[in-house]
């Protein structure tokens, strides 16, 4: 079988900096943060998190029927409004005719709800406990007189790939994955693969990141993954600080990312604009591994091997030689650090790589997404993006060094450039990697 070139016609992204694309872009190009501290509202204050990236209220204008605002969560409204932006970008709209729906699918990376969402079900609960002991049977009889059947529709996971694809006319393919940080770029590799493959031909894929709120915390900060940034010296633009030898976890960040995928030859006879090409994608498992206590990454070294492979990318012997890398880089010392040993096993020395994390902080399932675009933007910029609040005076990387020595938190012109690799680790081992080219 012969497989199809995929082409990214449509960008949509919002984050704490705002859901425009061009104001997302100069934010990482120029370090503009946009952490703030948390609100009573987030139940965060007075923890050890001081900061956190919370995304602008959407405009409900931008909702395709203002009743869903009653109904869908602030996520779901977060994803849904970004979602229809790059549909939007990519010139795609119902009764258009440039679309089959039926061959038009959606693939999101969605998890978690906010544990607040779910409080009409806690009285219930409650009543639902006896000496210990929890009377499942009970709760599932009861529910529908005692919870207002509203709330089960509110926290499903899949709400922003079921309200996009009825605004959009979507009855294709589609999936929705809850695999944490990882799930949003999943969504655009199998995307890619149902277009490459024939099983669609457009497709919108991307990831909605949970808010910020107290359910992440108490873990997150004990195991490292949070920075303690309420008793850093720091300000809230140099907490975050990826590969850096003072990295002392992330902040999380709330917003989405989404891409609109197309068959090359379905995007040219309707006349769209071409941001990139994806070559190739991989994934990989660490295996059984507990939260924090990885020491190395054989899952992200085989994604990065599959998708370069895939991708047709240069390759000295068993070190591949892609253009750039925009990396998962969190700021937290153990993965930042077993990441980087991945690369120096399948990564030629030398290699520019970047992290724009710093400046979007941790955006869960659509942290690998926005490396997405941003590759892309690096691509048509032909420079590697800063990596802000990295030090290059860093020697306790030891086997390291010739990967960090890449890395600048300064822009790095890359003439010539055609294919960037972007990779992305989620908790429990799974890891994703992409390779995109430029138009």
């Amino acid at each position: 079988m012969k497989l199809r070139r995929v082409a990214i016609t449509g960008i949509g992204i919002s984050t704490a900096v705002g859901d425009d694309l061009a104001t997302n872009i100069a934010s990482w190009r120029e370090g503009r943060t946009h952490f703030g501290e948390v609100g009573a509202a987030s139940g965060l204050a007075g923890t050890a998190v001081k900061y956190a990236g919370e995304c602008p209220e959407p405009p409900v204008s931008r909702l395709p029927d203002r009743k869903v605002k009653k109904i869908l969560t602030r996520k779901d409204v977060i994803g849904l409004v970004t979602a229809l932006g790059a549909a939007s970008d990519a010139g795609i709209k119902p009764g258009t005719q440039n679309f089959d729906p039926e061959r038009f699918g959606m693939y999101v990376g969605a998890g978690s709800t906010q544990i607040k969402d779910l409080t009409p079900y806690f009285p219930l609960v409650r009543q639902c406990v006896q000496d210990g002991v929890f009377d499942s049977l009970k709760f599932g009889s009861e529910m529908m007189d005692l919870v207002n059947p509203m709330v089960v529709l509110q926290t499903l996971m899949n709400n922003t790939l079921c309200f996009a694809a009825i605004a959009l006319d979507i009855r294709g393919v589609n999936s929705n994955f809850m695999d944490f940080n990882v799930s949003g770029l999943r969504a655009v590799g199998e995307a890619f693969r149902s277009i490459q493959t024939g099983r669609a031909d457009l497709c919108l894929a991307g990831g909605v990141a949970s808010p910020v709120e107290p359910f992440h915390v108490g873990t997150g900060v004990n195991s490292g993954y949070l920075a303690r940034s309420a008793e850093l010296p720091w300000s809230a633009s140099e907490i975050l600080r990826p590969y850096d030898r003072q990295r002392c976890g992330t902040v999380l960040s709330e917003g989405a990312a989404f891409l609109m995928l197309e068959d090359e030859s379905h995007a040219r006879a309707r006349g769209a604009r071409i941001w990139g090409f994806i070559d190739g994608y991989g994934t990989g498992s660490d295996g059984p591994v507990e939260f924090m206590q990885e020491e190395s990454a054989p899952g992200l070294s085989g994604s990065v091997k599959r998708a370069c492979r895939e991708a047709g990318v240069n390759c000295d012997g068993k070190l591949y030689t892609p253009d750039l890398i925009i990396g998962h880089g969190n700021g937290v010392s153990r993965s930042d650090s077993v990441e980087l040993y991945a690369y120096t096993s399948t990564m030629a020395p030398g290699t520019p790589l970047a992290s724009i994390k710093a400046v979007t902080g941790e955006l869960g399932e659509a942290a690998g997404v926005a490396s997405c675009i941003a590759a892309l933007d690096a691509l048509l910029c032909e420079s590697v993006p800063p990596t802000f609040n990295f030090s290059a005076k860093d020697d306790l990387l030891g086997s390291h060094r010739e990967i960090t020595s890449s890395i600048s938190s300064q822009a790095q012109a890359i003439p010539g450039v055609r294919q960037a690799l972007v990779t992305q680790r989620s908790f429990l081992g799974i890891s994703c990697s992409l390779v995109v080219s430029k138009a």
